[in-house]
């Protein structure tokens, strides 16, 4: 029985399915199947009741699910606070946040607790387009950078772990024909400007779009604060996802929310292989207990 076969227990138990636990867990189906095969076999008897929808507990597994749940706990508690331990050791941890993603704001939670736990840590935060993330976490000015899993960060010198799908939105002008046309549909946007500041929404809509990219006229601005202006003044569009201020302003803007997905976009915790700042795994256990959306 390992750890990794409990946490995949105890969250299908909790979401009812094995294809939403996967989802959660960034895994697949079938690796869930099996990995809860392979304990029902040591345990010599069912945890699920295969026959229910959704998944029920056998008697036994109800058991176990109740002791596993505590036990994890009290491991998760324990590793936080041998990590903030050897974090107030280390004296400082550095963050980057990609420039124009607009995530810092809901990781300001996570970050305050971590202060809270370790009062002698010293926290620093920047925000850097996507080249210098990577620059700086490979020479070591930062320890953990917070951005969109970019193909350059998939290479053997980074530890990427997935945090949540974003959730991306075309921009509009409230006055715009099509924010008043009902069953709203991607094709209606073909052929249109979108303005874009480069490189990152570029290289989010290759990831979102795919083959359909070639269908926009892609024009590039200086910033997404230039964009947005272009949507107000040219009547064009862009893109900007669920962090960004735009969202929410309903007076100027229409949002539209974006439902086909070439390729998800993961935000994502990024680490150099070898960073043993215990401030890392520190921050990743706290965003459990954090609402980021």
């Amino acid at each position: 029985m390992t750890l990794q076969q409990i946490v995949f227990f105890i969250t299908i138990a909790d979401y009812g399915n094995f294809s939403k636990a996967a989802e959660i867990l960034y895994s697949s189906q079938p690796t869930l199947s099996r990995q809860i095969q392979m304990l029902e076999e040591e345990l010599g008897y069912y945890v699920f009741q295969r026959d229910k929808r959704p998944l029920k507990l056998t008697s036994a597994g109800k058991i176990l699910y109740d002791g596993f749940s505590v036990a994890l706990s009290k491991i998760n508690y324990t590793t936080r606070m041998a990590n903030a331990r050897a974090l107030g050791e280390k004296g400082s941890l550095n963050i980057g946040f990609l420039k124009d993603l607009y995530a810092e704001y809901a990781f300001m939670p996570v970050i305050n607790d971590i202060d809270e736990t370790v009062k002698t840590l010293s926290i620093t935060c920047c925000r850097q387009d996507v080249s210098k993330l990577e620059k700086r976490l490979l020479d070591g000015s930062l320890d953990m950078a917070v951005s969109i899993d970019f193909k350059q960060f998939y290479q053997e010198s980074f530890n990427i772990y997935p945090i949540m799908k974003l959730k991306y939105f075309i921009v509009m002008s409230a006055r715009h024909p099509l924010a008043f046309k009902k069953d709203l549909s991607l094709k209606d946007f073909f052929g249109e400007n979108f303005f874009i500041s480069a490189p990152i929404l570029a290289l989010v809509m290759k990831k979102i779009f795919g083959e359909l990219l070639e269908n926009f006229v892609q024009i590039e601005v200086s910033s997404q604060d230039d964009a947005y202006m272009n949507v107000l003044v040219k009547n064009g569009f862009t893109i900007a996802n669920e962090f960004e201020p735009v969202i929410k302003n309903k007076q100027d803007f229409y949002c539209y929310a974006i439902e086909y997905y070439e390729e998800d976009v993961l935000l994502s915790t990024i680490c150099k292989v070898g960073n043993e700042n215990a401030g890392n795994k520190l921050f990743l256990e706290l965003i459990k207990n954090h609402d980021i959306r």
